[in-house]
């Protein structure tokens, strides 16, 4: 049976200070002889991604007390939609394929809607050598591998993808707490606990970490992981990307009568115009940064990036000179330690090292993310983790 736990406050930076000054005070109560009622939940989680949330929603259905920790000051993951007032834009993942069963689910659970995309492979040009690619034949063979991997149609969530995350949220009795970044994590033979930035130490009888291990292998882990299985979390592939977001200050695309998207083979791999329920653009763009891209022009950071991109994107597309404002950048490379990259990418060899045991629980703490989908990949892989990890805790 679920124990009740202790009665937490909501975290806001008037009772924070309050919750300091208490500190000296909790210090000095002796502690419970009985070891449950120094538990913080009986499961805690890591990551209030799609893995979390989703094991969060199938433990409580069943009456398990949880807490989920988030090192972001908001809940999603790489889920990450910007809002810019008069429109938005994607930071991590959004499109949802039709066998993505569990998110299509989840999303008409939640009350939210799944609007089918536009079809734009028509509306995408191409860049090769810095000329445009007009040729069928010649741009499949020169970006075959950047292709969508999905050949059916795709769905996107009304508002964003993000919207998905927040509202699993919503639904769980207690809201994730956000900005809580681990530091630490320790199994024993009774329970497991995680230290936080602040000190702050979560302790339960079970955790579920669904850190990337991008962001695992940022931690110190005292716990008898077997070889191969640190080796996965110190060495499997993150794929690095840098977007830039911005705003069309004119519509350049109908300058140069070009398609609003690109492709190319040089620094800026992909611009993506953001579109409207008619499939047209609405003003606002994401561009990715990947591979040979980012050591020329993310080079030093941020710090030179607006100009370097600016003048790149104008040298490929003229009309695109004076003629944008940047929003924002994301950064989903190893400076983001909360991720590591944007999605894992395996090398060769590494699936038959690591794909059997990588997922394996170590005690009482246990692992679920999209890198340990098994018959799923993305958003779908993460939901099927979830519903792999709570099957092996719900007995």
């Amino acid at each position: 049976m679920p124990f009740k736990p202790k009665a937490q406050a909501t975290v806001n930076r008037r009772n924070a200070l309050v919750g300091l000054g208490a500190t000296a005070v909790v210090a000095c109560t002796p502690k419970s002889t009985d070891p449950r009622k120094n538990y913080d939940a009986d499961i805690i989680i890591l990551g209030a991604g799609l893995a979390g949330l989703h094991a969060a929603y199938l433990l409580t259905k069943v009456g398990r007390d949880v807490v989920v920790l988030e090192a972001n000051d908001r809940v999603g993951g790489r889920l990450f939609t910007l809002d810019h007032g008069d429109g938005f834009t994607e930071g991590g993942g959004e499109l949802i394929n039709t066998t993505y069963k569990r998110i299509l689910d989840a999303t008409s659970r939640l009350g939210l809607i799944a609007t089918p995309n536009a079809d734009v492979s028509n509306k995408t040009g191409y860049w090769a050598d810095d000329q445009v690619v007009e040729s069928k034949e010649q741009r499949r063979n020169i970006f075959a591998q950047h292709f969508n991997p999905f050949s059916e149609a795709t769905f996107s969530i009304d508002g964003g993808a993000q919207r998905l995350p927040e509202a699993m949220a919503k639904k769980l009795p207690r809201a994730p707490i956000l900005k809580s970044y681990i530091k630490a994590l320790e199994v024993s033979d009774s329970l497991v606990t995680a230290t936080d930035h602040t000190g702050r130490v979560w302790r339960a009888p079970e955790m579920i970490c669904t850190l990337p291990f991008g962001a695992l292998r940022q931690l110190k882990v005292n716990a008898p992981i077997p070889a191969v299985q640190k080796a996965a979390i110190a060495r499997l592939p993150y794929v690095q990307i840098v977007q830039v977001h911005f705003r069309a200050i004119s519509q350049f695309w109908t300058k140069d009568h070009l398609p609003a998207d690109m492709w190319t083979d040089g620094p800026i791999s992909q611009v993506t115009a953001s579109r409207d329920a008619d499939g047209m653009p609405t003003g606002l763009f994401r561009a990715s940064i990947r591979g040979a891209g980012l050591a020329s022009l993310y080079q030093d950071g941020g710090a030179g990036l607006y100009q370097r991109f600016r003048a790149e994107l104008a040298r490929l597309r003229p009309s695109t000179y004076a003629a944008i404002d940047i929003l924002n950048v994301v950064d989903w490379t190893k400076n983001n330690h909360a991720s590591g990259g944007a999605y894992m990418d395996w090398a060769p060899e590494q699936i038959a090292q690591w794909a059997a045991t990588m997922g394996e629980p170590v005690g009482r703490l246990h692992f679920a993310g999209a890198h340990l989908g098994v018959t799923a990949l993305g958003m779908e892989a993460a939901m099927e983790s979830a519903e792999t990890v709570c099957a092996r805790l719900i007995k």
